[in-house]
């Protein structure tokens, strides 16, 4: 049993908050999506795991003209769409989980926000239209086959326009990847409003093509709410930035937060700022 903790936003950091946030978003398929993440997901690591939305979006606004349009590839609830349509630019969301973007849909209409969501996969989407700001953030990046990978970032140069920006976003692989064994496990209980939550990961991992397969757990009161096999491959700055040139786009920057500091090895994230060749 893995020792209780008040949770505090660096604490979540420094143990679990960049592994799981990997499960976040898997592009694998409608079907993986219905079965694995229902309403009470989103809510359950939502509270367990806030993201600093606001900063995020004020950096994303950075690369925007004044009321400029926003493509979210993988918006899932909707986190980054809202709060960028709340500044007012003008946003679409895609996302394969319809439950997802029922939530997303929902907290639009609650907050009054103009949002549009629509359900359609990122791998082969045509909205007939081009943006300011295409985002691929949040972990959405990863999950697949290298050739998933590739078609995403296709599809994105495909919906941005000549003199856009193209942000891509994932954890840094290189504090990860150096903790990681062949087998594993880690588990922590955290205390919020009340009630323990306690999260637990078997895991084994693949050195020779950075994928991890993970059975994550999320027990409350001793009650399983959530429980699911997941896969993940981990991308190193190199290996992205020859998958953007390859599909037509110049990264122009490596950011390694969302404070717009340079990336280096102990970054918490790679985020790569790139505009069309």
């Amino acid at each position: 049993m893995g020792k209780i903790v008040e949770r505090t936003h660096c604490e979540v950091e420094k143990n679990c908050l960049a592994a799981l946030g990997l499960i976040c978003h898997m592009q694998e398929s409608l079907e993986w999506w219905k079965t694995a993440f229902g309403t009470e997901y989103f809510h359950i690591f939502e509270m367990l795991f806030p993201e600093p939305t606001e900063t995020e979006a004020i950096f994303f606004a950075r690369f925007l003209p004044k009321g400029g349009s926003v493509l979210d590839l993988g918006c899932g609830t909707g986190r980054h769409s809202l709060a960028l349509s709340k500044a007012g630019f003008l946003v679409t969301g895609i996302d394969s989980s319809g439950e997802a973007l029922e939530l997303a849909n929902k907290r639009a209409k609650e907050l009054g926000n103009t949002s549009t969501f629509l359900q359609g996969d990122i791998r082969s989407i045509n909205l007939g239209q081009s943006f300011d700001l295409v985002l691929l953030v949040g972990n959405v990046f990863g999950y697949g086959t290298d050739e998933d990978q590739k078609k995403i970032l296709l599809r994105a140069n495909s919906h941005l326009k000549n003199n856009g920006v193209f942000i891509l976003a994932v954890h840094n692989s290189l504090r990860s990847l150096g903790s990681l064994k062949d087998h594993g496990s880690h588990e922590q209980t955290i205390r919020v409003r009340g009630k323990n939550y306690h999260v637990k990961e078997d895991y084994h991992f693949d050195p020779r093509h950075l994928i991890k397969t993970s059975t994550w757990s999320v027990m409350e009161n001793k009650n399983e709410c959530y429980k699911q096999d997941t896969r993940v491959r981990f991308y190193v700055a190199p290996e992205i930035q020859n998958m953007a040139d390859a599909s037509g786009l110049n990264v122009n920057q490596l950011f390694g937060s969302y404070k717009g500091e340079p990336f280096s090895a102990s970054s918490q994230y790679l985020i790569l700022q790139c505009d069309k060749k």
